[in-house]
């Protein structure tokens, strides 16, 4: 019916951008019979590690009030990491890559965001916590502190080899967290005691910090993005 959820947009300042609000022709539908909810929106489509963490799993956290033959759509993009989190959920027979631009739904249940991407909610990071602090490699020996290093991306350090050589000197790790298995780096993260590191997906692994972890956050002066401090301060960390 052209017609669009709010909440499911980010409220109206999100609306110009979003397909589902500024697409007026629409390719042949698929139907799909029975129930279905939906993980697919305009910032878990691009597969980035924070938005599947804080924009897309929370709203999983509804799908014990839904009918339990619910189906999931999952934007087709999703890498490893995020069906690793489906199959740790106990869904992996139970979601569908939504290729489709046009789907015509039987039954839709709709499970909202907990928040405005960016502005994390308490409730989401502890369910988050909940459903996989458990899945941590106990195996994988991790520096209690560490610089992460931002391997092939924008908003990097420009000094950034200055940077590492001082952070090598003071007997800290240097991590990809990119170049470790998604357990590996919630164990890397949970017992950690102090990081550094510039603004980016990976601090999305604040997730699983300890309280009495401590971070620095290292950040351009024009950058006023504070989705990362957002989770420190659900968890409690400094």
């Amino acid at each position: 019916d052209k017609r669009i959820c709010l909440e499911g947009a980010y409220n109206q300042h999100c609306l110009p951008g979003d397909p589902a609000y500024r697409t007026l022709v629409l390719p042949p539908s698929t139907r799909l019979d029975g129930n279905w909810t939906s993980l697919v929106s305009r910032w878990t489509i691009s597969a980035n590690f924070y938005h599947w963490f804080l924009d897309a799993l929370p709203r999983l956290a509804a799908l014990d009030e839904l009918p339990g033959d619910t189906g999931i759509l999952v934007p087709s993009t999703i890498g490893g990491y995020a069906r690793e989190t489906l199959r740790w959920l106990g869904l992996e027979g139970r979601y569908r890559l939504a290729h489709e631009d046009h789907l015509i739904v039987e039954h839709f249940h709709f499970a909202s965001p907990t928040a405005m991407t960016g502005c994390d909610n308490p409730y989401a990071v502890g369910f988050l916590r909940d459903a996989f602090l458990g899945r941590a490699d106990k195996t994988f020996a991790t520096p209690k502190r560490f610089y992460v290093q931002r391997v092939g991306k924008g908003r990097g350090v420009l000094n950034e080899t200055e940077v590492i050589a001082f952070f090598r000197d003071c007997g800290w790790g240097i991590v990809d967290p990119e170049a470790l298995t998604l357990a590996q780096q919630i164990q890397l993260f949970s017992q950690a005691e102090t990081i550094c590191g510039v603004h980016g997906a990976g601090f999305t692994n604040l997730l699983w910090c300890q309280p009495s972890c401590r971070v620095i956050e290292l950040c351009a002066e024009n950058c006023l993005n504070g989705c990362y401090e957002g989770i420190a301060q659900s968890v409690g960390i400094d």
